[in-house]
């Protein structure tokens, strides 16, 4: 025989219900309404080497800096001759000749002079060429922008699949390499190297932008003083 009165048994009932119906509307009060999900990233990649061996004007840019070291290295060659003429000299003038000490110290001088120069030359064509890398890397970046925009790209990353690991190197260095890779793998559909030197060509080829973009002459070093 059931210890419950009728009315117990009645209102244990009644509490199961409330219970289950505010579990209902607790579950009904936590639902959220579904989300649609981001858009999926449109990537992009370009191999940077590719590309400054394939633009126009890195290509004469290059030349009128070959051009410069040339008669750089013509300046040295000057100095370097007039160096081999003392020399010349002083093996024929006496061990305690006044004109063969002169002539010494004026190799001395020279010599600093030839050291002092080269370094400034060397400096010089540096500084030009980082310029070089430096106005390419800029106009690769707003070039990669714009095709960005006309296509829809939300995300245009440097191709470094053609950096090759070191060979023969500790394993520290190869380590190091690995970790500075950031693209395994990319489906050639969406290597956008071509399509950037191909718009950066034809702007170099514009009329318009060859008047704006050809290299100004840098200044050059005084060249060297003969005595």
């Amino acid at each position: 025989m059931s210890m419950c009165s009728p009315a117990l048994r009645w209102v244990v009932t009644v509490s199961a219900v409330v219970v289950g119906g505010l579990g209902i509307i607790c579950v009904g009060g936590w639902t959220t309404p579904a989300t649609s999900a981001p858009p999926a990233a449109v990537i992009g990649v370009i191999d940077l080497q590719r590309v400054t061996k394939g633009l126009n004007e890195i290509k004469d840019r290059n030349l009128e800096l070959n051009k410069k070291a040339a008669e750089f290295q013509k300046q040295l060659d000057d100095l370097a001759q007039r160096l081999t003429k003392i020399n010349d000299d002083l093996k024929l003038l006496p061990g305690d000749s006044k004109d063969r000490r002169a002539k010494f110290f004026e190799r001395v001088e020279l010599e600093q002079q030839a050291k002092a120069r080269q370094q400034v030359l060397r400096s010089t064509v540096e500084l030009d060429a980082g310029e070089i890398l430096s106005d390419m890397y800029k106009r690769v970046t707003a070039t990669a922008a714009k095709v960005a925009g006309k296509d829809g790209y939300t995300l245009i990353m440097l191709d470094d699949r053609s950096v090759e690991l070191p060979k023969d190197a500790p394993d520290e260095e190869v380590n190091r390499a690995i970790f500075a890779k950031r693209i395994l793998f990319a489906d050639a559909s969406i290597d956008l190297t071509d399509r950037i030197i191909t718009e950066m060509n034809s702007e170099y080829e514009a009329p318009a932008s060859r008047s704006t973009t050809a290299p100004k002459a840098a200044p050059q070093p005084p060249s060297a003083s003969k005595k």
